[in-house]
């Protein structure tokens, strides 16, 4: 109890009115507890305690002669917590970065002094923003110390890096890309505010365990495991697999120059004429794999960038293909290390990470330390909540509610739900006539029981109708199969063979969403699908936290390697480049789902002779890449964002959501009794005042 008031009392950083009502939010928490004034009283297995507050920087502990002091600073740390004092600095980062972004290898608008000078003052006042708030809130020990807080971190190594820019030479133009890193927080935070304001769904910028400063050591302790494992097997990978994996570099034409490793055999072309347009009778052609510099272990760098890629699924028929060819008496068994890598990394490390995104996501809403009983008590009421917005209104007609109510109204209409379902498996493509007729009176018939079921059911209850969500999604059902089937009809007549329009082809796919108006009576399937819908609210802020991340690298990624030569995944002519921004951002998207990274790598890494310097030696010109440094690092860190801290929180959340949903079952009554219970108060309270007379009493029950 003492270290958690410690934690909510640094948190509170001395400010009287922010203290007390965290102070309540902390009796709340502990049970039965009161809070008044400058009193909290916890209740707690030994007795209550009584926390009385001396003074704004001091509370004392009664019975127990302890003091809890308040860190100094407390001005300072309410300068650096207001809104202005991150909206002024983002301000001007942001500036720094839009003059930084005019300038190209092909342009440059903004003179390089004036740019260095801009970048040089926006790196002080970022120096200087991290030296307030370590000052603040203290380096490391504090529970809201700078080093905790993964923003703080970003913001820090963002600041040194810039003044490491301004202070070089201008040979290094197109770093002070890594300025964007400092509006990443902005950025995510503007989205995730116009999504609330908009109100599509209920969330906040601190329900995002990405975002969490207490996930962040989590994170890193994960982080430093995974590196040690990556470091590992690298040098395990070396003298196993160094200088067998056959590699060959290729020409501007994508024909093989030289290639070194054991085992390589040059297949010759025809000399009649085997090349492309019959011609180039001594053009050698080689598998694809042999043309991937990029993956390979002949040394510790290259091991761990390979080592680093097979950890995110990227490139893994690559590697083994090559592997399973190499000549060793072993032979294929020469690829068991590396299969027995890739499961202890899916099987073992990738889900502890996911399930370290998972337990700071219940933390974070408070369902990791709820009891059993109290997780029931709170699906209990939710499921009075619910009741409560989907009361019904009056019946408004009788023989409709009757027919609703009937035991034979639901299997009757699944019979024909199932019946639809058969006719829509058994079509296929160039099916004779009949058969189509048959197909097309079949969908007819059951559109027609849809519609009946429909309006028997606005009939007995419009209100309830147009409550339910599955209902509303069974009469959208029905509308798109009305206009599938017209136009079916109007074809026929029409003598159209073959409808291959895409409206009709959506329309007709739409038919399958029939299956879950069956399933919407299945409570497992039911349950599948609320747990979806409610997983989708905590995932979209994740996919701003990836929006963002991959416009930040985009516009990275377009300052550093635009131009860069065409080569094995790299196409100028193509959208696979960094030639503009929209391309760039494609880019990433691609390899964010894991293509060509091995490709991609090594592309952007393309040095002299094998490009082109211009004559007067610039240093950004022709069609070479910046660095051999400059691709891994910025594609690396690109990766690993993505694939270790976006997709874990998203399958996190999914996973949290899901089990919430399942602790809906845990509720002591059911919404089928909640909403029996409704109809029979409505009874007895027709005017739903919330008040009955004692006499009804009897009759209620």
């Amino acid at each position: 109890s003492l270290e958690i008031l410690d934690t909510f009392l640094a948190e509170t950083g001395g400010d009287l009115a922010r203290s007390e009502s965290t102070l309540a939010a902390a009796a709340r928490r502990a049970g039965a507890s009161t809070a008044k004034g400058r009193e909290l009283r916890i209740s707690t297995p030994t007795g209550p305690l009584l926390v009385r507050k001396k003074s704004i920087s001091s509370f004392i502990i009664p019975g127990i002669g302890r003091r809890v002091k308040i860190r100094k600073w407390v001005w300072l740390r309410r300068m650096v917590r207001h809104w202005a004092f991150g909206a002024a600095i983002n301000m001007a980062v942001l500036a720094s970065a839009i003059v930084s972004t005019l300038n190209t290898r092909d342009r440059q608008l903004v003179p390089t002094e004036v740019d260095q000078s801009l970048s040089l003052s926006v790196s002080i006042i970022c120096l200087i923003e991290a030296a307030l708030k370590i000052l603040a809130f203290g380096m490391w020990f504090a529970p809201d110390a700078y080093l905790k807080n993964p923003w703080n971190v970003l913001d820090g190594l963002t600041g040194l890096a810039m003044l490491l820019e301004a202070v070089l030479s201008s040979e290094t133009y197109g770093f002070q890309a890594i300025r964007l890193l400092r509006v990443l927080p902005a950025l995510l935070g503007a989205l995730i505010f116009i999504l609330d304001r908009l109100h599509l769904f209920r969330m906040g910028i601190s329900e995002s365990a990405a975002l969490s400063p207490s996930a962040f050591v989590d994170v890193a302790c994960l982080a430093a495991l995974i590196l040690a494992f990556l470091v590992y097997a690298a040098s395990v990978f070396v003298p196993l697999y160094g200088g067998r994996f056959w590699r060959c570099s290729i020409s501007v034409h994508k024909t093989p120059l030289a290639c070194s490793g054991s085992g390589i055999v040059a297949v010759p072309a025809d000399a009649g004429g085997g090349g492309p347009g019959g011609g180039a009778p001594n053009l050698l052609y080689v598998p694809r794999a042999w043309l991937t510099p990029a993956m390979n272990f002949d040394t510790l760098p290259k091991a761990l960038l390979s080592s680093f890629a097979l950890f995110m699924c990227l490139d893994w028929s690559l590697v083994l293909d090559q592997t399973a060819s190499i000549e060793s008496p072993g032979g294929l068994w020469i690829a068991v290390p590396l299969i027995l890598f890739s499961l202890i990394s899916k099987v073992i490390l990738w889900q502890i990470t996911v399930a370290v995104f998972k337990m700071n996501l219940q933390t974070s809403d408070g369902s990791g330390f709820q009891t059993l009983a109290q997780k029931s008590w709170y699906a209990t009421a939710r499921v009075i909540a619910n009741s409560y917005k989907q009361e019904s209104s009056k019946i408004m007609f009788r023989w409709a509610y009757q027919v609703k109510m009937s035991f034979y109204f639901q299997p009757i209409i699944d019979c024909f739900i199932f019946v639809n379902i058969l006719a829509m498996l058994i079509e296929y493509y160039g099916q004779p006539e009949t058969l189509s007729s048959v197909v097309q009176s079949i969908n007819a018939i059951c559109l027609a029981v849809y519609f009946a079921e429909m309006t028997t059911l606005i009939c007995a209850d419009p209100k309830d109708y147009f409550l339910d969500p599955w209902r509303v999604f069974d009469g959208i059902v029905n509308v798109i199969s009305t206009v599938d089937l017209v136009q079916g009809y109007i074809n026929a007549q029409q003598s159209v063979g073959d409808d291959n329009t895409v409206g009709i082809q959506a329309l007709r796919a739409s038919r399958v969403l029939r299956i879950l108006r069956a399933a919407k009576n299945n409570q497992a399937l039911k349950l599948l699908l609320a747990a979806c819908v409610s997983a989708l609210e905590h995932c979209l802020q994740n996919f701003c936290f990836l929006f963002a991340i991959i416009v930040v690298f985009g516009v990275t990624g377009n300052q550093l390697f635009i131009g860069i030569r065409q080569g094995t995944a790299i196409d100028p002519s193509g959208y696979l480049n960094f030639d503009t921004y929209g391309n760039s951002l494609l880019t990433l998207f691609l390899l964010a789902v894991g293509s060509q990274f091995s490709e991609l790598v090594a592309d952007l890494q393309v040095q002299a002779p094998t490009c082109t310097v211009r004559a007067d030696g610039g240093p950004w010109a022709g069609d070479c890449s910046p660095s051999t440094a400059a691709a891994p690092m910025v594609l690396l860190i690109y990766v690993g964002l993505v694939r270790f801290v976006v997709l874990p929180l998203i399958m996190a959340a999914i996973t949290n959501s899901f089990l919430a949903t399942c602790n809906d079952m845990l509720s002591i009554i059911s919404p089928e009794e909640m909403a029996k219970f409704t109809r029979c108060w409505g009874r007895v309270d027709p005017l739903q005042t919330g008040y009955a007379a004692a006499w009804k009493l009897k009759p209620l029950l």
